[in-house]
This record gives structure tokens, sequence and C-alpha cells, in this order.
């Protein structure tokens, strides 16, 4: 016995136990139910009555991080980190709903220094996309960027991001602040009056589609923030300059 699968691969099991049936089969031989023989088979694969299973491929992005807010005197904010991104595939079960939910984005952290939140959830039947880290901020105890689906960019000399589907955030310096990870690479580390870019995004399908989840850019000192990485939706928001707050994370869109 042979079953040819949507994929086309050949399963040699000696028989098919499959779906209730009252299989009639060659001279009326075959009536035990749930066997299926090979003519039956073939015959149900032709005629597009087989029961074959329904495969939904998914790829799954979370929402993007805010951006951590700049504070006057102390310095700029860091980039938020991407949401973070799962593929693979479930077989489903006809006429069984499913639910999908799509991860919102990270609001920015305040002008008086605070980190960015992190990115929204996205869940797809029992797989979750983790939403990016927060940015750190520039006051003091809010320096660390935040963990997340890509982690958020640190802030002066606070501890990056760690990603934990994606990358992490990139180190800051006292007057530039780290880029927020991207699902493509981690984000670049702030400099003097510079802030880090955030970390490139990935294209779905690959060559030809869109592309998701790159981190925000890092906030600078004198205005000159990094630019955020490539992705059209679910990018963290850029970090604040100084004394101004962060951008706000993006919802993937699609």
């Amino acid at each position: 016995m042979r079953f040819i699968g949507q994929s086309g691969n050949v399963y040699n099991n000696g028989g098919l136990i499959g779906v209730t049936n009252t299989p009639s089969g060659p001279g009326g031989t075959n009536t035990a139910s749930g066997v299926w023989s090979l003519q039956e088979q073939e015959s149900a694969q032709g005629s597009g009555t087989w029961p074959a299973p329904y495969v939904i491929n998914y790829f799954l992005v979370a929402g993007g991080a805010g951006g951590g807010g700049g504070k006057s005197l102390s310095g700029p904010g860091a980039g938020g980190g991407a949401g973070g991104v799962v593929t693979g595939y479930v077989v489903a079960t006809p006429a069984t709903p499913y639910q999908l939910t799509v991860g919102g984005g990270g609001t920015s952290g305040a002008a008086g220094g605070s980190n960015g939140s992190n990115g929204g959830n996205s869940v797809f039947s029992s797989v979750t996309a983790t939403g990016g880290g927060g940015g750190g901020g520039a006051n003091s105890t809010n320096y660390s960027g935040l963990n997340g689906g890509s982690g958020g960019g640190a802030a002066n000399a606070g501890s990056v991001g760690v990603g934990s589907q994606g990358n992490n955030g990139g180190l800051g310096a006292v007057t530039g602040g780290g880029g927020g990870g991207g699902d493509g690479s981690a984000g670049g580390a702030g400099a003097t009056n510079l802030g880090g870019t955030g970390g490139t995004g990935i294209q779905y399908p690959s060559g030809t589609g869109p592309v998701y989840a790159g981190g925000g850019g890092g906030g600078a000192f004198n205005n000159s923030g990094g630019v955020g990485g490539n992705g059209g939706s679910s990018i963290g928001g850029n970090g604040g300059n100084n004394a101004t707050g962060g951008g706000n994370g993006n919802t993937n869109t699609g």
C-alpha cells in the first residue's frame, strides 16, 4: 500500500487507517470501516474526495517596541527592538476555529528619560511571537534596554536588551543611544553625538517579499539620531534625542 500526501511524499505503510468510511473494494471484499485500499485511495485522490490534511503555513510577527526617551542635560534614549518573528506550519482540523492575535506597537518613553514599553505578542493557535524590547531611557535608572523578541538598545552605560527570537540591541554611549535589535541583525552601537542604527529586518518571502521587523534607531544629544532598521511593519520606535520622547513602536500590518 502507499499513501501520496499533498507534498507528493509516498508512504509505504501497508495500508492507511483514515477517517470513517465504508469501502467497497474490488468485488465488495473490503468492508472494514476506516481502511482504504490502494484502488480506493487513488480513486479518491483523482476525484478530489480524499481526506488530505489541511496545512497552514504561518509567518508570525509581533509588535515593535517603543524607543526610550531622552532627558534634558542627561542624554538621548535608545531604539526599541523589533517584534519577534516565528515561522512554521500547523496541520489544521477542518471546521475548527483558530485564534489569531496581532500584537500592537509599544509606546514611547517620555521626555523625562523613561524606557519605551515592549511591543505586544502575536499569537496563532499555540504559537507566540514575542513583542520587541523597549529602548533604554536617559534617566540613570532606565539606561538598560528591555528584553523581547529583539532586544532594546541601551542608553549611556546600560546593558543591551536580549532578543529571544531575533537579535540584541546595541550598546549606548553618553551622547548616543544604541539601536534596537532587528530580526536580521543586532542594533548598532551609539557613539559621541551619534545614535546607533537599528538592526535590519527580514524579507519574507525571501528575495521577493516585503521587509519586516527592523529595530529603531538610537537618539543623539545633538539630534543626530540613528536611522531605524529597514522593516515596513513591526519596526521598533526610534530613541528620543536630548529632552525629547522616543518614538512609538509599530504594529505588524502585513
